[in-house]
């Protein structure tokens, strides 16, 4: 602006300087802009997200607990779900794939009571049925009373057991019994924090294997402590697995057999009168029913594994 072309030649060279000038910032904004804009598409997709569940559970009438849990689920899955295994394995071929979650999840699978003695090519099966879940605390994994068709491997995190209150409601027909045999199983853990009726599952263990196998329904509520990943397997996917691989399946039932087997259940139904101060006589009932819910859950394994 202080110095103004005057010549033919000043002026050419004004307007291709400025020319220049326009489509370097014009450039610089850009590349600016589109840097903004694609860190923010995951912002604004979650935004969006979450605004459409606002409006779901105002339409629906969800309490403001229940939303707030909703809401940390999704904020869990958004900021989880670029490295999501699922997310970054699709792209690989299956070997490639097997190779990664071997890697990842191997030790902790083969350390487990439940794969003891089974066959590499069963695990790596195993591995690629199975999928990988990251649950934000507070969430409910299983609700007592219901029948679940999924496994669960705590790889990270830790469980809480909410045992059921009264032994004698707890031990109502067949199903309550195959459940309430492996709750009592937890109370062996327990100890003195019995009272509190909770049990903490530390990663690297099972959850839900008897009734997987069983199909029995759940005895307690578990839920997690904090943010818990989770190797998932539903019952098809097992039961695809198994036809292709019986004598694996065969030895992973014969773990759980042996498991079952090895459940000290008149000590412990001593230690939870302490606790729930009972009667000699509810004590000595409930020890006979949870010795034939023993032979009944010993049978029921022994079938599948004839099978």
């Amino acid at each position: 602006g202080d110095f103004s072309p005057v010549h033919p030649i000043e002026q050419i060279f004004g307007v291709v300087y400025m020319i220049l000038n326009v489509v370097l910032m014009a450039w610089v904004i850009g590349s600016i802009t589109l840097l903004i804009v694609k860190n923010d598409q995951n912002t604004g997709h979650y935004r969006e997200t979450l605004h459409v569940l606002h409006k779901y559970a105002t339409l629906h009438d969800f309490d403001a607990n229940f939303t707030k849990k909703l809401k940390n689920q999704l904020q869990l899955d958004f900021d989880n779900r670029e490295i999501a295994d699922e997310q970054v394995l699709q792209f690989f071929p299956v070997g490639v794939r097997r190779r990664v979650l071997r890697r990842l999840y191997l030790q902790s699978l083969i350390n487990t009571d439940l794969m003891r003695g089974t066959r590499n090519q069963f695990v790596d099966a195993f591995l690629s049925l199975c999928k990988v879940e990251v649950f934000s605390p507070g969430d409910e994994l299983l609700q007592r009373g219901a029948v679940s068709s999924e496994l669960y491997l705590l790889l990270d995190g830790s469980l809480e057991v909410a045992s059921s209150e009264n032994l004698d409601n707890s031990l109502r027909g067949k199903g309550d019994y195959i459940a309430s045999v492996w709750s009592l199983a937890d109370s062996t853990e327990m100890g003195s924090a019995s009272a509190g009726k909770r049990r903490i599952i530390p990663k690297g263990e099972f959850v839900n294997e008897l009734g997987f196998f069983t199909e029995s329904p759940q005895m307690d509520s578990i839920r997690t402590r904090g943010v818990c990943k989770i190797l998932t397997l539903t019952r098809s996917d097992y039961k695809s697995l198994s036809a292709d691989h019986p004598g694996s399946a065969g030895r992973v039932l014969t773990n759980l057999l042996a498991k079952v087997q090895e459940l000290p259940t008149r000590s412990v139904m001593h230690e939870r009168s302490r606790f729930d101060r009972e009667s000699e006589a509810d004590i000595a009932q409930a020890e006979v029913h949870v010795e034939h819910t023993k032979m009944v859950v010993e049978d029921l394994i022994k079938m599948h594994i004839n099978k």
